[in-house]
């Protein structure tokens, strides 16, 4: 399913955070992993996100290289694992991005610290631009702080949560998904969230002689329906299930995720995009900053 997996390192603690995923995934796949350093650019995380003592700024290339090769070679969430460290100097998000392309990379992990709000994830950040510029699907951890001694559980996606709006991105991000629920023996809750106020699907206001809830629970019929047709038709040997729910779709999402148990996200990273920024924070960008667990970002090359 994967051979080749990219983890990338600041050398804080908070960008260990998906290195116990990278080591579970590279083991049961029996991937290679390579683990990516960039000197001399922007740290992974934004200056006011972490404390000074806690991003490392080597001084030379050499010293840079002895401390990634001693973090990759030490780390016990890589015990067992086949890895490769690569070092780039000065590199910005999209040449780090072409580089791990370039070795045949399948799955970029990264992790974004695990702060309140628009301080978690900003566009402008280096994380944000790695997964705008990437080409590959992108595995998202947020930084928790673990009490001493003790341990982070192993990454099993036994529950999936695909958010779904009919449209043939999202059926294609459905079917990726259904390949990690297989490989986890895990199943799948397909989600479609109604946006507030009075537009349905079909932009259609409700006529004066149906009220906003009889508006509201006949969108909540139609649109069960098409998700239950989605399993009948194409996930009928997996365990699935649906649901609908009204409001804002970037909170709703983080709302039903951490309702249901959710354990993996698997989403399109539509609206991370340049282009995409002038309308203001993207569904994908919202999930990210509340998602209660780790985010799986299809690329829009899907």
């Amino acid at each position: 399913m994967l051979r080749n997996l990219a983890i990338t390192t600041d050398f804080s603690e908070a960008s260990r955070e998906a290195f116990g995923a990278a080591g579970d995934l590279a083991r049961k796949f029996e991937s290679r992993l390579i683990v990516v350093h960039t000197t001399r650019s922007p740290p992974i995380f934004s200056p006011w996100q972490l404390p000074a003592s806690e991003v490392k700024s080597a001084s030379t290339t050499s010293e840079a290289l002895c401390d990634l090769e001693a973090l990759a070679k030490h780390a016990t969430e890589f015990t067992g694992v086949r890895y490769e460290i690569l070092l780039l100097e000065e590199a910005g998000a999209e040449k780090v991005c072409e580089e791990i392309e370039k070795r045949g990379a399948e799955l970029l992990l990264i992790a974004t610290h695990g702060q309140s709000g628009a301080q978690q994830f900003r566009l402008g950040s280096f994380t944000a631009k790695m997964l705008r510029f990437s080409r590959i699907p992108s595995l998202i951890f947020k930084s928790t702080r673990i009490p001493a001694g003790g341990s982070k559980h192993s990454f099993r996606p036994e529950r999936i949560l695909v958010p779904c709006d009919f449209s043939r991105r999202s059926m294609a991000v459905v079917e990726s998904a259904k390949s990690w629920a297989r490989a986890f023996d895990g199943s799948l809750r397909l989600l479609h969230v109604v946006e507030s106020g009075l537009k349905c699907d079909d932009a259609v206001v409700p006529s004066p002689s149906v009220s906003v809830a009889e508006h509201y629970e006949n969108q909540k019929v139609e649109t069960s329906g098409k998700l239950r047709e989605i399993v009948s038709k194409k996930l009928s040997d997996l365990r699935s299930e649906t649901s609908v729910r009204f409001g804002d779709p970037g909170v709703e999402i983080a709302n039903d995720a951490a309702e249901s148990g959710t354990s993996l996200i698997v989403m399109s990273s539509q609206g991370l995009a340049i282009r995409d920024r002038l309308a203001g924070s993207s569904v994908a960008e919202q999930t990210i900053q509340r998602a209660p667990c780790p985010l799986l970002l299809m690329p829009l090359t899907l």
